[in-house]
This record gives C-alpha cells, sequence and structure tokens, in this order.
C-alpha cells in the first residue's frame, strides 16, 4: 500500500481572538493523536494548527477493556482520554511537533477546577513555543468582602483590563497597578447581578436567552 501525502489548498489566514492562524484548517482535538503521528501524511506546517488529544496534568490510562465497539454502521468509542500527562507530552510530543513545522494548540481536560488549574499551570511555561508571540487580552477581576460581620453583603467586585501587548508589556502593567488607584470598573451590586462590569446602557436589564 503506498501512503500519500495529502496537501492543504486553504491559505487564507484566519483571526481567532488574539491569534492569527494561517488559515483556517485545523485538526480536532481527539482525533490527531498527542504529536505528529499524521506528519507522514501531511504536511503539518501547512495546517492552521495541530489540536492535540485532551492532556490531564498527570499520566492517564483510559477506562479498562473493551473499550470500543464494532457497530454495522460505526463503533462505539470508551477509550476515556487516556493519555501521557503533562510532563511527558511536553518533553516528547510537543518537540516532534514543533519539528514538523506545526502550529500547536493545547487542550486539557480535568475532573475539577483544581486539575484544569494544575494542567494550565504545566502548560504555561511552553505557551510561547505553542502560539510564538501571542498578544491576548487580559482581563483582570477583583472581589474583596471588607466585612466578615456581615455575611447577606455582597462582595465588592471590580474589572480591569491591561494594555495590548506581549506578555512582557502585561507584566509590567500588573507590577504597576495599585488597589486604589483609576482604571478600575465597578460591577453591579445586586448580590444575584450577572458577574459582569456595570453596563452604562441597558443591556444588562435585558432578560436572559
Amino acid at each position: 500500500m503506498r501512503r500519500g501525502r495529502l496537501r492543504a489548498s486553504v491559505s487564507e489566514p484566519v483571526r481567532i481572538g488574539a491569534v492569527t492562524l494561517a488559515q483556517p484548517v485545523m485538526t480536532a482535538s481527539g482525533t490527531a493523536g498527542h504529536a505528529a503521528e499524521l506528519s507522514p501524511y501531511m504536511n503539518l506546517g501547512a495546517l492552521g494548527a495541530v489540536v492535540v488529544k485532551s492532556l490531564y496534568h498527570s499520566p492517564w490510562p483510559g477506562n479498562p477493556a473493551p473499550r470500543v465497539h464494532p457497530l454495522p454502521a460505526g463503533m462505539i468509542n470508551a477509550v476515556g482520554l487516556q493519555g501521557p500527562g503533562m510532563e511527558e507530552w511536553i518533553a516528547h510530543d510537543l518537540p516532534a511537533l514543533e519539528a514538523a513545522g506545526a502550529t500547536v494548540v493545547a487542550s486539557i481536560w480535568g475532573r475539577s477546577v483544581d486539575d484544569y488549574a494544575r494542567a494550565a499551570a504545566m502548560l504555561a511555561p511552553v505557551a510561547s513555543r505553542i502560539f510564538d508571540g501571542v498578544q491576548q487580552p487580559v482581563c483582570i477581576v477583583m472581589a474583596l468582602r471588607r466585612s466578615p460581620d456581615s455575611p447577606p453583603t455582597p462582595a465588592r467586585v471590580r474589572f480591569r483590563a491591561l494594555p495590548e501587548g506581549g506578555r512582557k508589556a502585561k507584566f509590567e502593567a500588573l507590577a504597576g497597578i495599585g488597589l486604589d488607584d483609576d482604571g478600575w470598573t465597578e460591577a453591579p451590586t445586586d448580590p444575584r447581578a450577572p458577574f459582569l462590569a456595570q453596563q452604562s446602557d441597558d443591556w444588562a436589564s435585558y432578560p436572559a436567552l
């Protein structure tokens, strides 16, 4: 059997938030493995991005067998997100993707908020290797309860957006921010109000869909 290499013919750049990809075609998470498994079949560098199979912060064996069952019109798949863990992926799979010239989108999963936070923290030191030079907008949310003696009183919530720029510029801006200086936006004070910045128009009063 002769293996051919697929050629991507779409070349129109696309912007997703603050990220610009060379083209809109990306692999779907879970279908292209954790590393450069598809490189024998196509030029991974020609894709908009390779979205890797979702990663847990630690090695994860997945579900016990049997976990794939054939059907007349397909199959039932319950592999259970088997994966090498974040450290192993960064040490071995990410370099293989980089060597293939791929733009990488890392997908993470967890069973709790702490799991996601742990995986994201492990990924943070190599973030610039995944998207080089990304200038991601950042918004800070600060919630403060001054009086522990009045539980019914909602916490004071304020928002602040950092200026545009790279990571270094954002850290420099963070270092110069004080809790009482200008630049903060107050959130609604109603305990059941949306966790959003205070609106200057009637948008917040519209019923939710």
